[in-house]
């Protein structure tokens, strides 16, 4: 299990994704061809029996004022019974039942990829790798919403890419983060050209070495 878990942590979770994106597209799209084809009769006469149902409507709406029209005796009996729209062939019915098979397994990747991205991130960043890998899995998007909020809190090091509370250097390998300027004592990032707060150069900063 340890190792397992090393793995995700480990692991580069873009080309998995992207490949998950595709083939994702590439099922629903499939399956959704196949069906309209597999059903295009029992589609077909549906929409003609909504249309007749809807002149019907119509025509009685039209009538009398006062009189209560009937209920249709086939809004309770099962049209494939009722000999309106023709029962689906086994073929059609093991297609849909594929599909729907087929877009539970892209769904189910997708859900656990997230979780493992969740525990990836988590791990990288010194937070609580169980807690987020459950909520992960629990709640899913709205569990990486609030990972990304928590963490856009936190400082990354442009150096070694480890995420932290803010400091003035990186805790993974010592880079520095943040600089004060020299003029008016603001803390800015250790990156910067010039103090975002007077415009004077700072040390370190591409931006200044150009200045000097």
């Amino acid at each position: 299990m340890k190792g397992f878990l090393e793995k995700i942590a480990a692991a580069d979770f873009r080309k998995p994704v992207k490949r998950l994106i595709l083939i994702t597209l590439a099922v629903v799209l499939v399956c959704g061809a196949l069906n309209a084809y597999m059903f295009r009769t029992q589609i077909s006469e549906i929409a003609a029996l909504k249309s007749t149902e809807e002149q019907t409507a119509r025509q009685s709406a039209e009538q009398a004022a006062g009189e209560k029209s009937r209920p249709h005796e086939r809004d309770e009996e099962n049209l494939f019974d009722s000999g309106l729209v023709t029962r689906p062939s086994a073929a059609a019915l093991a297609t849909a039942v594929t599909s729907v098979v087929l877009c539970g397994l892209c769904a189910l990747a997708y859900w656990l990829t997230v979780a493992a991205w969740l525990y990836k991130a988590a791990a990288g960043a010194g937070m609580n790798r169980a807690l987020w890998t459950i909520l992960g899995l629990l709640l899913n998007l709205p569990a990486l919403l609030a990972f990304l909020i928590v963490r856009g809190r936190m400082t990354r090091c442009p150096a070694c890419g480890a995420w932290q509370k803010p400091g003035f250097y990186c805790a993974a390998c010592g880079a520095k983060l943040q600089t004060a300027c020299p003029a008016c004592g603001k803390i800015s990032p250790a990156a910067s050209g010039f103090c975002p707060h007077c415009g004077t150069a700072l040390q370190g900063g591409a931006a200044g070495t150009d200045k000097a």
